[in-house]
């Protein structure tokens, strides 16, 4: 009898320090993860972006394109880029673009003249290491005029292929007034068309003498963070001046441009044609600031 007595305690006791137990470690373990929450959180990598003077504009196949040079390293932990923008805008306020990143590259020195990149992707996706500079130009388009533009040179093009038929047409024709008449009517209605191209082209085009501003952001995260530390930003910008007579210059190289697409396109002269370039003056750097 005394020993059924005994033994009630005895199991209550057992059962109750091993519910304290379960819930000691539960605590310790609870406060493991908080310290290692708390200690990621203080350890979270830091994105540091900064544009450099290396900045110009050219004309090409996309549209009005910006192409824009920066260094960027990671602090404390690697960095993983889930997107970037950037904005262009005259400092006057009378104009302000939102700029789509088109390509992502890095330069190369391929022995070429200056402006020489590799583009790898389309993407905005990037992993910048920790303690590694790593440079970075990106190709931006100024979005809202950019099918305006891609328009009219496809439509150039496609107004100069059938016309190459009339030009071994004419070639294989005898001397005489109807040749000198054709020949005529083709440089006439060549003429046309480069004029069309090139009036199209300047009447979409969005830069014109000023001051303007470039800014970028960089939308990063943690690239090794166990737990979801939330999207973070830095961004650079830089100013700079854009000449009062750069419209003149446009117009003169897009005709030497349309020039060297007659050239190859009806007659297949294997000439190289540069795209319409724009080189800004008194380029200053600003920030990086980081969010």
């Amino acid at each position: 009898m005394m020993a059924a007595f005994q033994q009630v305690p005895t199991v209550g006791s057992g059962t109750t320090w091993v519910a304290i137990a379960g819930l000691a470690i539960s605590a310790v373990l609870a406060a493991i993860r908080l310290l290692e929450f708390i200690r990621e959180r203080r350890a979270r990598s830091e994105l540091h972006l900064a544009l450099t003077q290396n900045a110009f504009f050219r004309l090409t196949d996309s549209g009005e394109t910006a192409f824009v040079s920066a260094v960027m390293f990671a602090t404390r932990r690697a960095a993983f880029v889930n997107d970037v923008g950037a904005t262009l805008s005259r400092k006057d306020g009378s104009k302000r673009f939102n700029l789509q990143l088109r390509s992502l590259g890095q330069p190369a020195d391929r022995g070429t003249p200056v402006h020489d990149h590799f583009f790898f992707s389309a993407s905005p996706l990037d992993l910048v290491p920790i303690d590694q500079p790593i440079r970075r130009v990106y190709m931006f388009v100024i979005g809202d005029y950019a099918p305006r533009l891609a328009d009219s040179i496809q439509v150039f093009t496609g107004k100069l292929i059938p016309l190459k038929a009339t030009v071994e047409h004419l070639n294989s024709m005898a001397d005489g007034n109807e040749k000198v008449a054709g020949t005529l009517s083709l440089k006439n209605e060549v003429l046309e068309h480069r004029q069309r191209f090139v009036q199209g082209v300047m009447d979409h085009l969005q830069l014109e003498g000023g001051r303007y501003r470039i800014d970028v952001v960089c939308k990063y995260r943690d690239a090794h963070a166990k737990h979801d530390d939330g999207w973070r930003q830095s961004s650079s910008a830089i100013e700079f001046e854009i000449d009062a007579q750069v419209r003149d210059g446009l117009r003169v190289d897009l005709e030497r441009f349309a020039d060297g697409m007659i050239a190859h396109v009806m007659f297949g002269v294997e000439t190289k044609w540069v795209w319409p370039e724009v080189a800004p003056r008194q380029v200053s750097v600003l920030g990086p600031t980081k969010g």
